[in-house]
């Protein structure tokens, strides 16, 4: 079987640099809670008349940390349809793709400073940029995999693993990027965040190639399931429940900053270097569980 892959004519260790340098950049959609905190407070800012007092309903964090949530939930729900979109049009444009709507969300966010606005950073920084995150990670991971049959944990290990040090790394890149002012530097940030992350992607895609077709089934047994197909089965919703418990604790860390800086006093630049920590711990995690799924016969 590696064989069979080297001879199609590419080097498969250049999709997984492409798959990292991808995965790196989708992944600082995690380090977003840094971003809730100078939303609020922007939010706070402009709620107030010339005499001081409340002159519109301010957000609560609640309603600010479910930019997060419907984001994840739209990340999730996007990675059905990548497995079409890729057969469709092929994995390198579909990323490219992906790259540039989550750029210009990031720009259209950049660029919203009123309370009355909060439903516009649902649908840019929630549903698109989301959707964009979702497929660009689910497209990227699901084809490196298919170039190495034979190291399936271990490759899908590599690529989640940069997914999680994204979040690690972009802790520190936003926070520099937001400084001491952070209402007044929020658009700067959202606009850096978001041009890095393109640059990331659209570099990333240039070493990426569809795995060759005949190559794919690892196992001549093995049957490949269409979506409809997939969503037929029982195990489809026994992994969708265990998902969504998890779901609840990637729900805290999109408030963890804010529990850092609210609950623990903290300030914004070392709540950013606790949650720093989780993801570097998150990062180990899912390169350690990859390879052990190898060793142990349990596919991801």
């Amino acid at each position: 079987m590696t064989g069979e892959l080297k001879s199609a004519g590419y080097n498969r260790w250049l999709v997984i640099l492409g798959t990292a340098l991808v995965q790196l950049g989708v992944g600082t959609f995690y380090a977003w809670s840094i971003f809730n905190t100078p939303i609020l407070k922007m939010f706070g800012e402009l709620a107030l008349d010339k005499q001081g007092h409340v002159a519109a309903v301010q957000p609560h964090l609640g309603s600010v940390s479910l930019i997060f949530s419907i984001g994840s939930l739209t990340l999730a729900l996007s990675t059905i349809v990548v497995g079409r979109l890729v057969k469709s049009f092929g994995v390198r444009r579909i990323t490219v793709v992906a790259g540039l709507v989550f750029g210009l969300s990031a720009f259209i966010v950049a660029q919203l400073h009123s309370p009355s606005q909060l439903w516009l950073y649902y649908i840019f920084a929630g549903v698109t940029l989301g959707a964009a995150d979702g497929i660009a990670y689910m497209a990227t991971l699901s084809n490196a995999i298919k170039w190495f049959p034979e190291k399936t944990g271990f490759i899908s290990g590599i690529s989640i693993a940069f997914y999680g040090l994204g979040s690690f790394v972009f802790k520190y890149i936003d926070a520099a990027f937001l400084g001491n002012d952070i209402v007044h530097n929020l658009p700067r940030g959202l606009m850096g965040w978001g041009a890095l992350v393109t640059i990331l992607i659209l570099v990333g895609s240039l070493f990426l190639r569809d795995a060759p077709e005949a190559q794919v089934t690892k196992v001549s047994k093995q049957h490949q399931y269409t979506t409809a197909e997939m969503l037929r089965t029982p195990q489809a919703y026994m992994l969708f429940i265990a998902l969504f418990t998890i779901c609840l604790s990637v729900y805290l860390t999109g408030i963890a900053t804010n529990l850092g800086t609210n609950l623990a006093g903290l300030s914004i630049e070392r709540a950013a270097t606790v949650v720093a920590l989780i993801a570097i711990s998150n990062t180990v995690g899912r390169f350690v569980i990859g390879t052990l799924s190898d060793r142990f016969g349990v596919d991801l």
